[in-house]
C-alpha cells in the first residue's frame, strides 16, 4: 500500500465518522414536520437527476422558528456545536438521498406520519457484503442489507457522485475538466472549499445548461425533461432506426438532407465541419458545430440483465453512465469525460428495451486536422469506490489535405473530402485511464470522422429528391419534427433517412453527432418558413 492510498484510506474513514454523526443528529432532527417536508420537497426538485438533496444548498434555509436548518439539527449532535457545524462544512458533498423502494419513495412519502430511520452508506461496507447500519429517531443503531430493500421508510446519507469542487488543489486532470464545466454551467455554491459544480451537463437540469435546443413533442409543446420511445425493431447494421423526433437534431439534419438532395454527399462530417461536396474541393473549418452526446440504449436483454445484476445496491439512486472520450492532440491523449443519469425505467419497461433519448451534452468541435480522425470510446456505469488505473492506446490518423490561406490569413482550409488522396500517417499513444474497482465496464468503440451521421440508401435518396423537390426557388427542406406553432413550414416525419449511426461497445449503444451550436427557443417560426433565411441561417447560400 503506498503514500497515497493511506491517505485516501484515512481519509474515507474519517468520513464515515462525520456521516455517522451526522446521520445520528439528523434521525432526531427528522421528528420536525417542516424538516421532513423540506427534504421531500428538494428530493423532489432533483437537481442533479437524481433524488438528492445536497445538504449545501438546504443548511442556510430558515425555518418557521426563525433557526437555520444547520442549527436545528447541530442541537442533536453529541458534539459541540461548533465543532459538528466545522465538520459538516468540510463536508460539502455531504447528501441525502431518497430512495425509490418498493414501500418508500419520495412521491409516496407521507410526512405527517411517516418519520424515516437515517442510513450511512458505506462503499466498502458494501462492496465486502457487510450490513447497512441506520439509525431511527431514538438514535437506536439498525442493521440493514444493501441488496435487499427495507419495508420501513428511509433516507440515506452518502457522498454525491454528481457534484465536484472546483479548487485550485485539484489534480491537473480533474481541474481542467472542472473549470470546462464551470465555465458552462451556473456554480451552485460557494464554499471554503472551493466553487460546487455539476461534474456533467448531464446531471444538471436542462436550464441551467445552454443547450442547443428543447425536444419538441407531438402536441407542439416544449419540455424539458427527457424523452424516451420503445424500440422493437430490427435496426440495420451498424445503425439505430431513433424512434423519436427531437428539436435538436432538426439544425444537423437540414444541412444534411440539403446534401443528400443536391449532392449525394459520402462524408457527412467533410459537409458539416468544411462544406466539402463533390463539386467543392475545398472549405474552411465551421466551430459552429460541435459532437453531442444524445442518446444511449442497451444492446439486447442480456445486457440489461448483466448491469441490473451488478447494480442491487438501492442506496446507490438512478445509474451514472459516463462517457469518456480519448483522441490524439498532438503527441500527447486528450480526453473529456461526460457523464448522464438514467433509471432503470428509463432502459426497459414491459420487456422491451428503450432508447434514452438525451438532451444534447457537448464534447466539442472535431478539428479533424488538430485530432485526427478517429477517437476513443469508452463508456462506464460508475459507482463511488477505491481508485484504479487502466492503461488505454489511442490510435488516430492524419492526413496531409490541409493548406494555410496565407494570401488573407484566414485560416487553414481542407482540401477534398475524406483523406482527398494525400498521404496518411498513424499516431499512437498511451493513457492513463482512471475508474473505481466498483464502476462497470460497459464497453468501448472508435468513432471515425467519416463514418456516416445518417444514413440513406440510393433508392431513399431519390424517394427525397422527388418529394422534397424545388419550391419557392429554393429547396423544401425535410424536418423531422411537428410543431402546432410552426405556420405553413412543412414539417413532415419520414423516417426512411433517420437512421442515425451508433457506437456500439458490444453491449451498449452511444449515439453521438454534430449539431449546430444554436439555442432554438432563439429561432423565429415565421422566419424559419424562408426558404433564403434557412440557407443563410445554416451557411448553405453558397451551395
Amino acid at each position: 500500500m503506498n503514500d497515497n492510498q493511506i491517505i485516501e484510506d484515512a481519509t474515507l474513514i474519517e468520513r464515515q465518522l462525520i456521516y455517522t454523526e451526522f446521520a445520528k443528529a439528523f434521525s432526531k432532527a427528522l421528528e420536525n414536520k417542516e424538516i421532513r417536508d423540506l427534504i421531500k420537497d428538494e428530493s423532489i426538485k432533483m437537481f442533479n437527476r437524481d433524488h438528492d438533496v445536497l445538504f449545501q444548498l438546504v443548511k442556510d434555509q430558515t425555518l418557521s422558528n426563525g433557526s437555520k436548518v444547520i442549527d436545528f439539527v447541530s442541537q442533536y449532535s453529541e458534539l459541540e456545536d461548533q465543532r459538528f457545524k466545522e465538520l459538516i462544512d468540510e463536508e460539502v458533498l455531504l447528501t441525502i438521498f431518497v430512495p425509490s423502494i418498493t414501500s418508500f419513495s419520495p412521491d409516496k412519502w407521507n410526512t405527517v406520519n411517516q418519520i424515516p430511520v437515517v442510513a450511512v452508506r458505506n462503499e466498502r461496507d458494501m462492496i465486502n457484503n457487510r450490513a447497512l447500519y441506520a439509525y431511527d429517531n431514538k438514535q437506536n443503531k439498525i442493521e440493514l442489507s444493501y441488496f435487499e430493500q427495507p419495508d420501513i421508510p428511509i433516507v440515506v446519507i452518502k457522498t454525491n457522485e454528481r457534484i465536484g469542487v472546483a479548487n485550485e488543489s485539484a489534480s491537473n486532470e480533474k481541474k481542467s475538466q472542472l473549470e470546462r464545466i464551470q465555465t458552462n454551467s451556473n456554480t451552485l455554491k460557494s464554499t471554503k472549499k472551493g466553487n460546487l459544480v455539476y461534474l456533467s451537463e448531464g446531471f444538471a437540469p436542462q436550464d441551467n445548461f445552454i443547450s442547443s435546443d428543447q425536444d419538441i413533442i407531438d402536441n407542439g409543446t416544449t419540455k424539458n425533461t427527457i424523452n424516451r420511445a420503445v424500440y422493437n425493431y430490427t435496426p440495420q447494421s451498424g445503425y439505430r432506426l431513433v424512434p423519436i423526433n427531437t428539436g435538436y437534431s432538426f439544425n444537423r439534419q437540414l444541412k444534411l438532407t440539403h446534401g443528400f438532395i443536391n449532392y449525394d454527399v459520402n462524408y457527412h462530417r467533410d459537409l458539416i465541419y468544411y462544406n466539402l461536396k463533390n463539386n467543392l474541393d475545398s472549405g474552411f473549418f465551421d466551430s459552429n458545430y460541435s459532437e453531442y452526446i444524445t442518446g444511449f440504449y442497451l444492446n439486447n436483454a442480456n445486457s440489461f440483465a448483466s448491469i441490473d445484476a451488478l447494480n442491487k445496491d438501492w442506496t446507490d439512486g438512478f445509474y451514472d453512465i459516463y462517457v469518456t472520450i480519448l483522441f490524439v492532440d498532438g503527441t500527447s491523449v486528450g480526453s473529456i469525460r461526460k457523464g448522464f443519469s438514467v433509471s432503470k425505467s428509463d432502459l426497459i419497461k414491459d420487456g422491451n428495451l428503450l432508447y434514452y433519448n438525451i438532451n444534447p451534452i457537448e464534447i466539442t468541435s472535431w478539428d479533424v486536422q488538430r485530432y485526427g480522425s478517429i477517437w476513443k470510446i469508452l463508456l462506464e456505469e460508475y459507482n463511488p469506490g477505491a481508485e484504479k488505473t487502466v492503461n488505454q492506446q489511442v490510435s488516430s490518423k492524419f492526413t496531409t489535405n490541409f493548406k494555410a490561406d496565407v494570401g488573407f490569413n484566414i485560416g487553414i482550409f481542407k482540401i477534398g473530402g475524406g483523406g482527398g488522396g494525400s498521404s496518411e500517417r498513424t499516431v499512437t499513444e498511451t493513457y492513463q485511464y482512471k475508474t473505481t474497482i466498483t464502476s462497470f465496464d460497459l464497453g468501448e468503440s472508435i468513432l471515425n470522422f467519416y463514418n456516416p451521421v445518417l444514413t440513406t440508401s440510393p433508392l431513399q435518396r431519390q424517394r427525397l429528391k422527388d418529394k422534397f423537390g424545388e419550391k419557392n426557388g429554393g429547396i423544401r427542406y425535410l424536418v423531422f419534427d411537428a410543431a402546432a406553432n410552426a405556420g405553413n413550414i412543412d414539417f413532415e416525419y419520414y423516417d426512411s433517412i433517420t437512421y442515425i449511426y451508433g457506437q456500439n461497445t458490444g453491449f451498449s449503444n452511444v449515439i453521438i453527432q454534430p449539431i449546430w451550436r444554436y439555442n432554438m427557443e432563439q429561432w423565429s417560426f415565421k422566419q424559419l418558413e424562408e426558404v433564403d433565411y434557412i440557407e443563410t441561417l445554416f451557411g448553405l447560400k453558397n451551395y
